[in-house]
């Protein structure tokens, strides 16, 4: 017997995030990857399987990958030259904007990842979670009953 239940998982209606390579150097080329330092969230990580997928697409083996846990210190890190990552393009546009850092598209199918909230049964709604929830899914009409909105994979 599992230790909870989900009640349901809440999937935004086709919106998804576009995901960048970010990179202190103004030119970037795949290639790049295999010299440069790839600066990186974790093993797990949808973003870190993205570049890691499409690096192996291409085949290319990086030299170096450096893990992080948090999203500040990959920033940082890649501000100050160390490598590239891989990040949502909303995450780093003022830096984009300022010219601190340059971004460099990715190639479908690897550009893309859909977020999915997935809730308890049992937990309690508070008024700020009701909030964020439905501003996930603003076009969902029962966002709490029976109803569930699962993505097919």
């Amino acid at each position: 017997m599992p230790a909870f239940q989900l009640s349901k998982a809440i999937v935004p209606g086709n919106k998804t995030i576009e995901l960048i390579i970010v990179a202190k150097s103004d030119s970037f080329v795949i290639e790049d990857a295999a010299t440069i330092p790839l600066l990186l969230f974790n093993k797990g990580c949808s973003y870190r399987e993205r570049l890691e997928g499409w690096l192996k697409a291409e085949g290319i083996i990086p030299r170096k990958v450096m893990q992080f846990g948090t999203f500040e210190t990959i920033i940082g890190s890649v501000a100050a030259g160390i490598g590239i990552t891989i990040v949502p393009k909303s995450s780093v546009s003022p830096w984009i904007n300022d010219g601190k850092l340059h971004a460099y598209c990715i190639p479908e199918p690897f550009n893309n990842v859909s977020t999915v909230f997935i809730r308890r049964k049992d937990i309690f709604y508070t008024n700020t979670l009701r909030s964020f929830v439905q501003a996930l899914s603003p076009s969902e009409n029962d966002l709490f009953g029976e109803r569930v909105a699962v993505e097919s994979r």
